[in-house]
Order: structure tokens, then C-alpha cells, then sequence
């Protein structure tokens, strides 16, 4: 028993030992950002806990093939009990595996959540909203669902903002004016540069400022920081 409990021990040890080392070392010269290491790393260690599992259950003398059989049995027996749980066990794996979010994405899960991922476990998914609120979703909802990864390939992420001018202003005027202005403000990126477009004539003429950020966190706030910049420059010119 002792054994059995020792080798457990130093499979996790040496799995987060394992880890580090990699971190420390391969993912510094290879090209691997932060979501797809942490992904590797808790593979990575799954594996390596699992087989000091089955060595420390051999030392007990356990038949493993015996236990398999056994733990299928039992498995027929509280399968719809244990169902959501194997689920989003499943499900952890996947996503692990597939990486269509890892740590560090920004996405967007229905209409409520909103934020960045920090950690993804084996049963659930931790999200960090923009109000700085911790999330936990089960993992099979982005099996299942509809998920928006805004930083799939990079983490870029493009602001739209809408403005409504009346129909006396110079739209050539007003286009200059919103690019002008985009391009001066404090966290817009330069590249991609920021672009205006008409979208349509309504009650107004309705353009759409289009601006890119590298910080999920500052997306409201640049919105409402762009906002009111337009506003004290339409004044300004009676508009």
C-alpha cells in the first residue's frame, strides 16, 4: 500500500516536473503560444499520471484486464447517473486535443458571456468576463454549441462603432473627421489601421468606424473612450 500511494505521488511530481522542463526549454525556441503550451503541458501530465496510476495498481497485484471488465460492468450500471459527468470529461479531452479555444482566447459563449479564457480543467472551462467575474462553463457546451473565438488565429480583435450624422453635414468631411480620430486615440493599433465605412442612408447618414485592439480587456472602455471623442469633435463643429 505504501508503494502503491508512493508511486502515485511521484507521478504527479514527475509529470509537473516534466512540464516545467518543456516549458522552460522546447517552448522557448519553438513558436508555441501561451494556450497551446498549457494544453500540451496537461496532456502531458494526464498521460503520465495515468500510467503511475496502472504501474501502482500492478503492484497491488491487481489484474488489470480483470479490473477493466469490471470497471465496464459497473460502468453499464451508474452510466446514466454519471452521464454529464463523462461528458464533459470527454469533452476536456477534446478540447485539449483539438484546441478550438485555448488559455488566453478571447470568446464569446451565447449572449451573456464574454471574456477570456484562463483555464481549461477536465470538467468545466474558467471564464474571466470583462467585469472581472470567474465563470465556470462545462466543457460539453463547446462541444455542443455555437462558440465565438475571437482570437482563434491571433489575438487581434476589431471594434465596430455605429454613428448616425444628419443629412446636412459633408460626409467627405465627416469620413475624414472619424479617421482622424480613430487613429489618434491611445490603444488603437495602427496595424491594421483603422477604416470608415457608409453604411446607409436612414434616419441620417449611418457610418461604421472599424478600429483594432490587441487587449480584450480595454474593448468596452475604447468603445466608450472613442465615443465620446466623436461626440466633443461633432460639437466642435456644429454638428
Amino acid at each position: 500500500i505504501f508503494i502503491f500511494f508512493f508511486i502515485i505521488t511521484a507521478s504527479n511530481i514527475f509529470a509537473r516536473r516534466i512540464s516545467k522542463l518543456i516549458t522552460s526549454t522546447y517552448f522557448r525556441k519553438a513558436s508555441f503560444d501561451a494556450g497551446r503550451q498549457d494544453s500540451i503541458n496537461k496532456i502531458l501530465h494526464y498521460v503520465i499520471y495515468t500510467i503511475g496510476i496502472l504501474i501502482a495498481l500492478q503492484t497491488l497485484g491487481i489484474d488489470l484486464s480483470a479490473l477493466m471488465a469490471g470497471g465496464a460492468i459497473l460502468a453499464v450500471g451508474i452510466g446514466f447517473g454519471i452521464q454529464n459527468l463523462v461528458t464533459n470529461f470527454v469533452a476536456g479531452i477534446l478540447i485539449l486535443l483539438e484546441q478550438p479555444i485555448k488559455k488566453g482566447d478571447f470568446i464569446e459563449v451565447g449572449k451573456d458571456v464574454f471574456g477570456v479564457v484562463t483555464d481549461i480543467a477536465i470538467r468545466n472551462t474558467t471564464i474571466k468576463t470583462l467585469d472581472n467575474v470567474f465563470i465556470l462553463i462545462p466543457n460539453s457546451k463547446f462541444i455542443t454549441e455555437n462558440i465565438t473565438n475571437w482570437t482563434y488565429k491571433e489575438m487581434l480583435i476589431k471594434v465596430k462603432l455605429s454613428v448616425n450624422i444628419p443629412f446636412s453635414a459633408d460626409i467627405n468631411f465627416i469620413q475624414t473627421l472619424l479617421l482622424d480620430i480613430s487613429r489618434k486615440t491611445p490603444d488603437v493599433l495602427s496595424t491594421p489601421e483603422p477604416s470608415v465605412q457608409f453604411e446607409m442612408i436612414s434616419t441620417g447618414f449611418i457610418f461604421n468606424i472599424f478600429v483594432w485592439i490587441n487587449d480584450p480587456f480595454i474593448y468596452g472602455t475604447l468603445k466608450s473612450k472613442l465615443y465620446f471623442s466623436i461626440a466633443d469633435e461633432l460639437k466642435k463643429n456644429d454638428i
